[in-house]
Formats: C-alpha cells, sequence, structure tokens
C-alpha cells in the first residue's frame, strides 16, 4: 500500500498513531523528579590486602573510584602473605615447634621472627606433646601406655598420664604394643586386635602339649593332637581320663556307689563313712550321715561340688553342708564351705521329699 505524504503526515498509513505527549496545561502540577543524586567520587590510591588483615600491600597499588573490592585505604603490611604479620604484632618463641609459644617470650615485629608463632598458649615451651590442643592418657598399670578411655588435658597432667592412648588393657602391665603374645586364655598380648594360635607373632615355645578330649569334659586321654595353645579348642593340656567317651568319668568326678570308676582312680568303691577323713563324718548313731547327697557346681569354677544331708541332726532341724571338691581322694574338713541347719525342730534340712 502506497500512502502519499500528506496521509503520512496524518494518519500514519494504516498503521496505529503514535501518542502524543501529555501536554500539560497551565493548571496542572509538575512530576516530581525521583532520580537519585550520584556522590561525587574522587578516584583514590587503593592498596591489595591479599591476607585480609586491614593491612595493604605498598607494592600492590591500584587508583579508583570506589574502593576496589580486596582492597584498603593503608599501605602499611609488611607481609601480605601472612594474616598474622602487621604493624604492633606480638610474637612469642616457640621453642618446641607445637605452634604454641611461651608467654615469657615476647617480641612485637611488624614481621614473623623465626621461631616465632603468636599464640601465648603453650604450657611447657620444652615438650611438643604438651600444649592446649593436645590429651595425654591415664596409664594405670604404669606399662608406659596410655588408655584411650581416659584422656587427660596435656596441660593438666600429673605422674600417672603418658602422650599415647595404644593399651589395649591399662589393667595389665602385661599387655600392651610392645608385650610378646603368647599362649593364655585367648588374651591379645600385644593389642593388634589377634590373639593366641591367630596372631603371626605368636611365641611359639608358649604352646603346650595338647591331648584329645573326645568328650569335651577338660580331660585327655593318652592321645597326643600336637603342641598348640590351649584356647585353639584341638585338645586339653590335662590327660588321665579314663574313659573320654563319657563326660561324667574323669579325676575330677566323685566316685558314685556303682561299677563305674568315675573318678579314674581304678576303684569302683565311694568311700564310707570310717574311710572318710577325721572331721567330715558324724560320729552321732542317730544322725544319717551321708543320707543324701548331691553333686552341683555351686561356685562356678567348673567342677562339681558336693552337698550333703543331715535330716536327723540337732534334734531333726537337719543340716546341708557343701564341700567345696570334686575329687573324693581330697574330701577333706579343710574342703568344708558352709552348713546350712534348719530352723524348727522336725523340719530336717537335707532330706528328699518323698
Amino acid at each position: 500500500m502506497r500512502c502519499s505524504l500528506l496521509a503520512l503526515l496524518l494518519a500514519g498509513c494504516g498503521e496505529e498513531p503514535s501518542k502524543s505527549p501529555a501536554v500539560a496545561g497551565p493548571d496542572s502540577e509538575p512530576e516530581p523528579d525521583t532520580a537519585v543524586p550520584v556522590e561525587p567520587c574522587t578516584p583514590a590510591l587503593w592498596f591489595l590486602d591479599a591476607d585480609g588483615d586491614g593491612y595493604g600491600d605498598p607494592y600492590a597499588a591500584v587508583e579508583g573510584c570506589p574502593a576496589p573490592a580486596g582492597h584498603v585505604d593503608n599501605d602499611t603490611d609488611c607481609d601480605d602473605t601472612d594474616p598474622e604479620a602487621f604493624p604492633g604484632q606480638v610474637w612469642y618463641g616457640d621453642v618446641d615447634g607445637d605452634g604454641f609459644g611461651d608467654p615469657a617470650l615476647e617480641q612485637e615485629s611488624c614481621t614473623r621472627p623465626e621461631g616465632h608463632v603468636a599464640i601465648a598458649d603453650d604450657c611447657d615451651d620444652a615438650d611438643s606433646t604438651k600444649n592446649p590442643d593436645i590429651d595425654w592418657y591415664t596409664d594405670a598399670d604404669a606399662d608406659g601406655f596410655g588408655d584411650p578411655e581416659a584422656a587427660i588435658p596435656s596441660c593438666a597432667v600429673g605422674e600417672s598420664e603418658v602422650s599415647n592412648s595404644d593399651d589395649c588393657d591399662d589393667t595389665s602391665a602385661e599387655i600392651h604394643p610392645l608385650a610378646t603374645e603368647v599362649c593364655d586364655a585367648y588374651i591379645d598380648n600385644d593389642c593388634n586386635g589377634l590373639a593366641d594360635e591367630d596372631d603371626p607373632g605368636l611365641e611359639l615355645r608358649s604352646r603346650v602339649p595338647l591331648f584329645m578330649d573326645a568328650d569335651s569334659d577338660g580331660w585327655g586321654d593318652e592321645e597326643y593332637v600336637g603342641d598348640y595353645c590351649p584356647s585353639s579348642g584341638i585338645g586339653v593340656p590335662v590327660r588321665g581320663d579314663c574313659d573320654d567317651s563319657d563326660a561324667s568319668v574323669n579325676p575330677d568326678r566323685l566316685e558314685l556307689p556303682d561299677e563305674t570308676d568315675q573318678n579314674c582312680d581304678g576303684e569302683t568303691y565311694y568311700h564310707y563313712v570310717e574311710t572318710l577323713s577325721e572331721g567330715l563324718a558324724r560320729d552321732d548313731p542317730n544322725e544319717s550321715f551321708g543320707k543324701y547327697f548331691w553333686t552341683r557346681d555351686l561356685d562356678g569354677d567348673g567342677g562339681q561340688d558336693l552337698l550333703l544331708g543331715y535330716p536327723d541332726a540337732d534334734s531333726e532341724r537337719g543340716e546341708l553342708t557343701w564341700w567345696d571338691d570334686t575329687s573324693d581322694a581330697d574330701l577333706t574338713a579343710a574342703a568344708k564351705r558352709t552348713t546350712w541347719t534348719g530352723i524348727a525342730e522336725g523340719s530336717r534340712l537335707g532330706q528328699v521329699a518323698a
């Protein structure tokens, strides 16, 4: 579409006419000026503060307005790579090199003197293991190795603390990282997490001859299985079992009134009153000695103890006596542990109910 010059001027030739700005009338208010005035800025020299200590590098200046980031208006830094080095800084001698200074060795300097730090908290500047950041450890067994569960601030230690926490048993001076691993009750002697046969550092001379214990009663027969630690479970270090297929037969058992040799002494008889040690039996014929008896491991030592009942004792109050022994050959008055007595006449303690 062609338009004449007159049409262009009057109508824009089919296009939307542009809006003319409103012309203020003689009575209209002028629009307020909301522009923020720009403060005048005078260019100045600024100095790089690379270490962020507030002091600028005199050899790294830049002119600008406003200040560039990371720059300050002074050039007094003597070492812009060390945030602790600036005018008026106080340094302390660090003789042991642990990063903590001796407050008695004070020196003021803008640059860091050799062997000095800005911290004056050292409690012993002759020992690098003693400062506010380090713990020592209690050494209760005095073997030179500390308990990792008993930390003490190094600046508060006494005579019983050490600087390491390498002990795995601070109750035994025989157990520590420099100890020799030996055969025992599966104890980690050298604190390497391994014990007895599992430890390649085991002292082989601590092994003992072991014998077959087929019935697992703690007594072996005459079959030798080799030299090992007892904790290996391959065998047991004691022999003398006369029937390794029956756990109720071994030298620790009490002889029972039957045809079996329970205690492997070569005899099947059991003790009668007249054969017992002095002080064990009762002389009163009215007290039925040993009418009832039981075997139990009362003290958890792995051996069978003997309980004897005296139901007729002391006006039939009755007594129950504990003998701490498992071998009838060693059953003596000295092995007596305690005696319980019935409360009332006729209570007949120690009798099995019918």
